[in-house]
C-alpha cells in the first residue's frame, strides 16, 4: 500500500530492490524532499509492507551455473573440477587391484541361516580412508525384477549396511532344490582342496580324468587318456581390469591362489 501525506495524485512506487528483516505492517517512509520538487512531511511517501518471503532467503549464491573467474566466464563444473574448460568431462573410472589376500570385502556362507553374509574391513573402506565410503549394499544385475538364485535382491529391494565394526550385511536365504545325487553318481573332473595349515590349494585328478583302456570301461570303446591340470589365470590390463590376449591362459598370476 502506498499513501501520500499531501495528496497529490501519486498512484504506485516500483520497488525495484527487495530488502531484508522486514514483517508484514512494516511501514517505509521516503522523506520528500528526496524527491525532486518535494518538500518534508507534505510531500513523504510511506510504503506499508503487506506480505513477506519465507523465513529463509537466498540473498545470493555462492555461484551460479556460470559466474567470471579472472574474468573468463567459467561454468560451475569447471569451477568444482568436475570438466574442464571445454566442456569435457574431467572425471574417469579406474579400476584399482585390491590386495588378494587381504580382500576388503569378504563374502561367507552361513549354514545355519542359509545366508550370503558379507562384511567390509573399514579400514580399507570406511570413512577416513582413501575412499572414505560410509555405507554399502548388495544388489543383482541392473535388469534383474527379482531376488536371484544366490538371494542376492534387486536393486530396489537391496538394503543398506553402514562400515563400522562387525556389521553384517546379510541376503536372503537360499537352498539347493536340485535333484539328489548320490554319492556313488556323483563325477567330477578336478578336486581341489586347501589345507588351512600350509596356506595352499591341492589341485587333483577327479572321478572322470582318470586313464582308460579301450573297452576297459563300459561305453569306452577308444583310450581315454589321463586328464593333466594346470592352473593360472589371463593377463588382465591394471587401466580396465580387461583380458589382454585371450589365447594365452597363463599370462597372468593369481596371488589369491598361489599359482
Amino acid at each position: 500500500m502506498v499513501s501520500n501525506a499531501g495528496g497529490n495524485g501519486l498512484t504506485s512506487v516500483t520497488v525495484t530492490t527487495q530488502g531484508t528483516g522486514y514483517k508484514v505492517g512494516d511501514t517505509i517512509t521516503i522523506a520528500g524532499t528526496s524527491l525532486t520538487g518535494g518538500a518534508s512531511p507534505a510531500d513523504d511517501v510511506t510504503l506499508t509492507v503487506n506480505s513477506a518471503g519465507g523465513i529463509i532467503q537466498v540473498a545470493g549464491g555462492q555461484f551460479t551455473i556460470n559466474q567470471a573467474v579472472a574474468g573468463v566466464s567459467t561454468g560451475s563444473l569447471d569451477i568444482l573440477g568436475l570438466q574442464n574448460a571445454a566442456g569435457v568431462s574431467a572425471t574417469a573410472t579406474t579400476t584399482d587391484w585390491v590386495d588378494e589376500k587381504a580382500p576388503a570385502i569378504k563374502v561367507n556362507y552361513n549354514e545355519n541361516t542359509q545366508q550370503l553374509e558379507f562384511t567390509v574391513d573399514r579400514t580399507v573402506l570406511g570413512t577416513g580412508t582413501e575412499s572414505n565410503f560410509n555405507s554399502f549394499s548388495i544388489f543383482g544385475s541392473a535388469t534383474a525384477e527379482s531376488t536371484n538364485n544366490l538371494g542376492v535382491p534387486t536393486q530396489d529391494d537391496a538394503s543398506t549396511v553402514l562400515i563400522r565394526g562387525g556389521e553384517v550385511l546379510r541376503t536372503e536365504p537360499f537352498v539347493a532344490d536340485g535333484e539328489e545325487i548320490q554319492l556313488n553318481d556323483k563325477r567330477y573332473g578336478v578336486t581341489v582342496n586347501y589345507n588351512s595349515d600350509t596356506s595352499n590349494f591341492t589341485f587333483g585328478s577327479g572321478s572322470t580324468g582318470e586313464l582308460i583302456e579301450a573297452n576297459g570301461a563300459l561305453g569306452v570303446t577308444a583310450q581315454q587318456k589321463a586328464s593333466s591340470i594346470e592352473v593360472g589365470r589371463y593377463l588382465l590390463s591394471t587401466a580396465d581390469g580387461s583380458v589382454i590376449d585371450s589365447t594365452e591362459h597363463f599370462g597372468g598370476d593369481n596371488h589369491l591362489m598361489s599359482v
